[in-house]
């Protein structure tokens, strides 16, 4: 309500309305969590993201929140039975855009990873041909985000994901899996190692805050200054 308080005598403020975005989005997302409809959250997300890179068209932030909103609009629509072609096609060109503003920009790829995995999917895996071409290119996309966030383990994982639906899409087909189960596994040990380091940094810090609290000065409060 703030927000939207704020809009009304600011419309073009980018930041407010991709704030306004990522709150329909959260909202999207714990409504999904409960089993209950987010498909009006997600598309007040979408209005909202659409209106901040229109006030702002180098948002980069903005048009990845797009793509991730437009990749869930377009799964809900396929649970559906509905057509859902167009979502998946206007997320890669919000990711597509993302990254012509910054070709290092780790999380829209991982993004276009995610919609062309959600595309081959939409397919069915072992039902067309266009899905490992999809799969192929998902995989890539999360390798390249993996090779500009070496520290992100998210982005490894993604990957097996891709991995372990080729090898479903060929076994469905008879086909060999050897070589995707391979690139599964590989794909998993880094996203672990990774997993591992994140929680070791964070045990480091956790018992150096405790080291902290223990020697810290109690608190004095100060008197009011009239």
């Amino acid at each position: 309500a703030i927000l939207e308080s704020g809009l009304q005598q600011h419309p073009a403020y980018a930041d407010a309305l991709s704030s306004l975005g990522y709150c329909h989005l959260a909202l999207a997302e714990w409504q999904d969590e409960e089993g209950l409809d987010s498909s009006t959250a997600l598309e007040g997300a979408v209005a909202a993201y659409r209106a901040t890179v229109a006030a702002a068209p180098d948002h980069l932030y903005a048009y990845n929140n797009l793509a991730i909103t437009l990749r869930s609009l377009g799964e809900a629509a396929n649970r559906r039975g509905e057509p859902y072609e167009d979502f998946f096609e206007q997320a890669l060109v919000a990711t597509d855009r993302a990254l012509e503003l910054n070709p290092s920009y780790a999380n829209a790829m991982n993004s276009r990873g995610q919609i062309l995995r959600s595309s081959a999917n939409a397919l069915g895996l072992g039902c067309h041909d266009d899905v490992e071409p999809l799969l192929a290119a998902a995989r890539a996309a999360h390798l390249g985000a993996a090779e500009i966030r070496p520290d992100v383990w998210q982005y490894p994982s993604n990957e097996a994901k891709a991995w372990l639906d080729s090898a479903e899409h060929a076994a469905i087909r008879g086909a060999a899996t050897s070589v995707f189960l391979s690139g599964s596994a590989n794909a998993i040990e880094r996203a672990e190692a990774l997993w591992k380091e994140t929680q070791t940094v964070n045990r480091r810090r956790l018992e150096e805050l405790r080291r902290g609290e223990e020697r810290a000065p109690p608190c004095v409060e100060r008197s009011a200054t009239l």
